[in-house]
């Protein structure tokens, strides 16, 4: 029975550890669209990729090119991966029909013949009276031009007249072997009326212009900049903002923790001294629990509120996917976004309360509503006071204007608070009313057994490093992706990524709970409760590290952005904290299971 339990943990190392190997060599190879081929022959074809339609006011509003009726993509590519600009400008890049010949010029060359229906001139024309523009990409250089525009004399027409730009003129600058510069303009010889709402045909069309010049160091531009956006600050401008942010963020850091120690801190440390007096008088099991396997987990309450909690979110999570993949969520109408999550929360309540009741009245039935109170707090206080000091920070700095969802969330938390205190309460009263014992499988012995001492590497310290090392190297080279589809930095195949990268996630914290605490066993230590948690929950504590990490490389950030990015990136790093805690815990009570089936007690 050892040997075949040794096989199996063996079997699921091997896994664990094989796992993320097969997932980052997807992104490990370049293609030959990959930005690092810089280098042409005369007649080598230069690839223009297509990437979105945005508004250049509203950053957040922007939607892939070929959900236009522009002419169809070109041939397909297998995507290499990309630097955090190229993710930042948005990754729906295709290959367009757009043929670049390297140093041949082209004049008025037809891309396709587009018969546009009355819903598609429609489109053109939304497009055109907010303002969006398309963008292209070329290796580092973005190509940047309006959709069409208004031709509004002031005259007495009755409406005025919307003109789409069909044709581009292509400018390349190149020196010797390599392109050095390109940007696009549009083509006032082939503006096309569709002032009109009719179906017309319309000829896409294109000119490649060449020039020559000299080798310069600084002719190469930065990718989101054309032509005419040159960066012209010094070199030392970005070594002082670095500084300053760095400032900002240490100091909003020591408040925010500061507080949220003022906060709990005192509830805790009396909790705390009040369950360990308890403990030491009696024992809070179930009197037939005598043997060694059955030790019974500390502060119940606090776990139990723990894994109510992490079901809570999990349940929420599951219901964002699906509102999400139905179309009921949408990033930009952050007043619609905070009303649903806030709702969301309130309805999952009772399941928290209900689960962490039901946990802690397993083991004892004393002090029941102090865990309801628990599983109502142990999320949304920190959450909240982490909003509050996030929020209030921008305020001060920026005015009521830079948080615009304030006064939806203000308005859900007095409304959906009071009923979220009520579904809780109903959730763990009903759970302590049909109360059950624990049914942990344990045998009998007269004496315990003497538990050896620990290795360094069966501690909690190292079990959590072995607990987030998997999963966070599954996910290393998603997490530029991962972050810019959380931010709506990334709306091509946001859903689909943060689908799969949740369920990868969830999948390798179960394996490693299984293997880490089988071992456990094997060495006859079992002290797994709150160490399933905490391993479990460990994959969180990269995430928060990498959050800051990917926001400081972001360019162009204010100071109020940088805080309130601080604030929620703590309140969804802790959230999945308990979610996958909860993952672990559940995983771990499978193997405790498993390892010493459920016996009969005199």
């Amino acid at each position: 029975m050892a040997v075949e339990r040794r096989k199996i943990i063996s079997a699921l190392v091997l896994m664990a550890m094989a796992v993320p190997l097969v997932i980052s060599s997807r992104r490990s190879g370049f293609d030959r669209w990959s930005s690092s081929e810089n280098f042409h022959e005369e007649g080598d074809r230069l690839y223009v990729l297509a990437n979105s339609v945005r508004t250049l006011e509203a950053s957040c509003e922007q939607y892939p090119y070929f959900d236009f009726p522009f002419c169809p993509a070109g041939e397909t590519i297998n995507y290499a991966k990309k630097s955090l600009k190229q993710v930042l400008a948005g990754d729906c890049h295709a290959v367009t029909k757009y043929e670049l010949k390297f140093r041949e010029d082209a004049n008025d060359k037809i891309l396709c013949d587009k018969s546009l229906r009355k819903d598609d001139v429609e489109k053109f024309k939304d497009a055109i009276r907010r303002n969006f523009v398309y963008e292209m990409a070329y290796n580092n250089f973005t190509l940047r031009e309006s959709v069409g525009f208004i031709d509004d004399d002031g005259s007495s027409r009755t409406q005025p007249r919307y003109f789409l730009v069909p044709s581009i003129d292509f400018h390349v600058h190149y020196s010797e072997n390599q392109v050095t510069e390109m940007y696009i303009s549009g083509n006032p010889h082939f503006n096309v009326d569709i002032t009109e709402a009719a179906d017309i045909k319309v000829n896409f069309s294109y000119s490649v212009y060449w020039y020559g010049t000299e080798v310069d160091g600084d002719t190469s531009l930065p990718l989101n900049k054309t032509l005419h956006e040159k960066d012209h600050r010094p070199k030392n401008d970005d070594d002082h903002k670095w500084m300053s942010a760095l400032m900002i963020w240490a100091n909003v850091t020591l408040l925010w923790v500061g507080l949220i120690l003022i906060v709990t801190l005192p509830y805790l440390m009396k909790y705390l001294m009040r369950c360990s007096n308890r403990e030491g008088g009696h024992s809070k099991c179930p009197q037939y629990i005598r043997g060694d396997t059955c030790i019974c987990p500390k502060y119940t309450s606090l776990l139990g509120a723990i894994l109510g909690n992490g079901i809570q979110l999990l349940i929420s999570i599951c219901i964002f996917f699906i509102l999400a993949y139905r179309g009921f969520l949408h990033p930009c109408d952050l007043e619609s976004l905070c009303s649903v999550i806030l709702r969301t929360y309130c309805f999952t309540s009772v399941v928290a309360g209900y689960k962490a009741t039901s946990f802690h009245g397993q083991f004892t039935p004393v002090g029941w509503k102090e865990c309801t109170f628990q599983a109502g707090t142990v999320y949304f206080i920190p959450a909240l006071t982490t909003a509050v000091i996030a929020n209030g920070l921008v305020i001060t700095r920026s005015g009521m204007s830079a948080v615009p969802e304030l006064g939806i969330i203000c308005e859900n938390l007095v409304v959906w608070g009071l009923v979220t205190v009520v579904l809780v309460s109903l959730g763990g009263t009903l759970a302590h009313c049909f109360r059950t014992e624990s049914e942990a499988p344990c045998t009998t012995r007269r004496l315990p057994r003497d538990i050896p001492l620990e290795s360094w590497y069966m501690k909690t310290p190292a079990q959590m490093l072995f607990g987030a090392l998997l999963p966070s190297i599954a996910m290393f080279p998603e997490m530029d992706n991962i972050y810019a589809s959380l931010w709506h930095f990334k709306i091509c195949g946001a859903f689909h990524l943060m689908l799969t990268s949740f369920i990868v996630v969830i999948t390798l914290t179960v394996v490693v709970a299984i293997v880490t605490t089988s071992y456990q066993f094997a060495k006859h230590d079992h002290q797994w409760w709150w160490r399933s948690v905490l391993c479990g929950g460990s994959p969180a504590i990269f995430m928060f590290v990498y959050g800051i990490y990917f926001f400081s490389r972001v360019p162009n950030v204010g100071d109020a952005t940088l805080l309130r990015f601080l604030g929620y990136n703590a309140c969804i790093s802790y959230a999945f904290f308990l979610i996958l805690g909860t993952t672990g815990f559940y995983a771990s009570y499978f193997v405790f299971h498993s390892t010493y089936p459920q016996e009969k007690h005199e």
